[in-house]
């Protein structure tokens, strides 16, 4: 069961019940700007920016590159490997999906709104605007999101050790804002929820919602 109602919520939360991994999208954005190239161009080092001007015009493209250079990426250590800064004030019509199921991205990668402004989300579909499954040490952070005509607005699953969704502004949602569907983080590396702002497009929704897988 979970927490309902029409007011915004925001928490902190580690999850207990284990789960499954789905299938992960790939996202396509909205923003324009250069693109850097894959798995076998230069690397881009621990920084990536994202946006016009940036490494790549779309948040997706950027997480295939780390995923593609996850070799280069994990270090070993419980440090951050990657910060993907997304311009402020942009607008991008892509969801952040992140099934590391196959084990497939590296720990610690963060994913930042940076700069004048914040980035907005305004993914087209029935499906999360953000999810994400089985992931270490990741950070999503300061990021409006449009989940208009979503069942859930943010999904997350799997083993989630130290992985932290913070200062997110999350609007119009149908059902749920953050739907945590058997998400487990360990006790002194929990899954936590920071700084959320949660409000549903109206009648009876719940702000966080813990389920079984």
């Amino acid at each position: 069961g979970g927490a309902s109602g029409e007011n915004p919520k925001s928490g902190k939360t580690a999850g207990r019940s284990k789960g499954t991994s789905t299938s992960a999208a790939s996202p396509a954005g909205s923003s324009k700007g250069k693109t850097a190239g894959g798995g076998g161009g230069k690397f881009l080092g621990p920084l990536v920016k994202v946006g016009p001007g940036g490494d790549f015009s779309t948040i997706g493209a950027a997480l295939d590159y780390v995923k593609k250079n996850r070799s280069r990426y994990d270090t070993g250590s419980r440090r951050t490997s990657c910060r993907i800064e997304v311009n402020g004030g942009e607008t991008f019509s892509e969801t952040i999906i992140v099934d590391n199921s196959s084990k497939a991205y590296p720990p610690g990668v963060q994913i930042v709104s940076s700069g004048v402004g914040r980035a907005r989300l305004t993914p087209s579909g029935s499906g999360p605007a953000i999810r994400l499954i089985g992931l270490e040490n990741w950070l999503v952070q300061g990021f409006d999101v449009d989940a208009s005509g979503k069942d859930a607005a943010i999904e997350l699953s799997g083993y989630l050790n130290r992985t932290s969704l913070k200062d997110l502004n999350v609007s119009g949602f149908k059902n749920v804002g953050v739907l945590l569907k058997g998400a487990i983080g360990f006790s002194n590396d929990e899954v936590v929820l920071e700084d959320l702002i949660l409000r549903g497009s109206g009648g009876v929704t719940a702000g966080i919602h813990f389920a079984r897988e």
